[in-house]
């Protein structure tokens, strides 16, 4: 907490005393807004619509074997590191007929889609807050979640007697060099849990460079 008496000890930095430089915080638009940034930026435009369109086909309808190589053509690279996923269940688990709970840290809104492509496996996504447009363009299935304990422990524990199931408990994106909070709820619902990271690189120009581990 700060007093009233501290706040008007608060003077602007000056510039050039800045740690280091200032930049949007969603990593993407980290350049200076000068005349010839901005036009190369509104040039790309269209190219990216068109592009963006293209990979959403090519995610919606391409078995995983194909849009790998595909997508990567286009700018998008994956790296899959450490990759235990064909690890054997549990024989908890196996009696109950649940599938792999993979856990992961949130960077972006891909994070699911991106481990499915990693995993070369379908997933089913839960989030706590999905737009429409997303669940419709998603490839993989998702499923919303409503913060209610009860109610979630028993939707994720359908979602696993279905197949495997991607859940990231930060509840929100972090593109920051740590982890939030992590919701316990994921550790009480499967004996087979599936740790991932993710780390993120990506560009204004839609390349985007994953690497999960």
């Amino acid at each position: 907490m700060v007093s009233n008496g501290e706040k008007k000890a608060w003077r602007t930095l000056p510039r050039e005393r800045y740690p280091k430089d200032l930049i949007f915080h969603d990593g993407r638009l980290a350049f200076r807004p000068e005349p010839l940034s901005m036009m190369v930026m509104f040039m790309w435009f269209p190219f990216a619509i068109l592009l963006s369109i293209l990979r959403t086909i090519i995610a919606l309808t391409m078995p995983y074997g194909a849009l790998i190589p595909i997508l990567a053509f286009t700018g998008m690279q994956l790296k899959l590191t450490n990759n235990n996923s064909n690890l054997d269940v549990t024989s908890h688990d196996h009696k109950q007929h649940k599938g792999r709970l993979y856990v992961c840290n949130h960077r972006t809104l891909l994070d699911p889609l991106y481990l499915s492509f990693g995993l070369k496996t379908p997933l089913t996504a839960v989030t706590y807050s999905l737009s429409r447009m997303s669940e419709i363009l998603a490839p993989i299935k998702t499923v919303k979640l409503t913060r209610d304990w009860d109610q979630d422990a028993k939707t994720i524990d359908k979602m696993l007697k279905l197949g495997d199931v991607v859940v990231c408990p930060e509840g929100t994106t972090c593109r920051e060099p740590y982890l939030l909070r992590f919701s316990p709820l994921f550790a009480e619902l499967s004996d087979h849990i599936v740790m991932r990271a993710q780390v993120w690189r990506s560009g204004l120009f839609c390349i985007w460079r994953p690497k999960i581990v």
